[in-house]
């Protein structure tokens, strides 16, 4: 693993290729996708979501083996996760399909798993969803692409939709990362409700 990581990942600018990804969910998806933080952690450090409801149709980008689908799921509507690496997205319906209640993992009728191209979110229609999640994602993309998948955002969310987007890589920290000038700039279309920056990343929430 250690020669992969060095011949495979950039540590410059924490582009992990799309084998990274693959290879990790046939070797250890829990550990790539951070399964181990705790429901709590998840819901008060990590996304501060408020407002699920019956009817939130809810999607989450880069959602690797469907680690927050067994929190969301539960509270919406309909839950939809997308994720470039096919074997990330083939080892969430294993999980999600295989559940049974000797784990905390469940298999609910609402639960979409689906490839993406890790370009945009052409799988979908305007105005389809009323609240988009992306963690621990944008770091891991070039600036061209992170700039891309929030317009895409903007076009997905219905009027009034609410957007968490964690872990905006900072130019500061990252060579694929931007400014302040351009995270305001991008988010234009938005209405901010809360923009907050770490030595690393810039964390928003906005509304369409």
């Amino acid at each position: 693993m250690d020669n992969y990581w060095n011949t495979m990942v950039s540590k410059e600018n924490h582009i992990y290729p799309k084998g990274y990804w693959e290879n990790g969910a046939l070797t250890n998806p829990e550990d790539c996708i951070l399964s181990k933080y705790s429901k709590e952690k998840f819901w008060n450090e990590e996304v501060k979501i408020e407002g699920l409801n019956k009817d939130t149709i809810f999607l989450d980008i880069g959602c690797g083996i469907g680690r927050i689908a067994k929190w969301v799921a539960p509270l919406v509507k309909e839950y939809y996760g997308v994720d470039f690496s096919t074997e990330m997205i083939k080892k969430a319906n294993e999980i999600y399909q295989n559940a049974d209640e000797r784990t905390d993992f469940f298999s609910p009728p609402n639960v979409y798993f689906n490839v993406n191209n890790g370009i945009d979110l052409s799988l979908f229609g305007d105005e389809k969803f009323d609240v988009v999640y992306i963690c621990l994602v944008f770091q891991h993309m070039q600036r061209e692409l992170i700039l891309n998948y929030i317009k895409e955002v903007h076009r997905v969310l219905k009027e009034g939709g609410i957007f968490f987007a964690k872990n905006i890589p900072k130019i500061e920290s990252y060579t694929n990362g931007l400014t302040k000038e351009e995270v305001n700039e991008v988010m234009k279309p938005f209405t901010i409700l809360d923009l907050n920056e770490s030595g690393v990343y810039y964390e928003v929430k906005c509304r369409k």
